[in-house]
């Protein structure tokens, strides 16, 4: 995504890693974020926060596992974190 310049959902990667390694889960989520002026957590935390929708999905009650990362190159960085229901 940083290389483009664009961002986009995409669960395969994490549902085949979950699969792979043979994790029971229920639902998996996605929330994904790009900014122009800082790559930190907080940043992109803030970000979230300010869409009723994005915040929603990162504190829904049937989530209890989370995890993301964060690049940037100049001019354009990318956030993605997930959430997961495990079984």
């Amino acid at each position: 995504m940083v290389a483009a310049h664009k961002i986009w959902h995409n669960l395969d990667p994490v549902v085949t890693a979950l699969t792979r390694a043979g994790i029971c889960w229920r639902n998996v989520g996605e929330v994904v974020a790009w900014n122009n002026y800082s790559i930190t957590a907080s940043a992109f935390v803030r970000q979230w926060r300010r869409s009723s929708e994005h915040w929603s999905l990162l504190t829904a009650v049937r989530y209890d596992r989370g995890g993301g990362f964060f690049m940037g190159s100049p001019g354009f960085n990318v956030a993605t974190y997930y959430v997961l229901d495990l079984c």
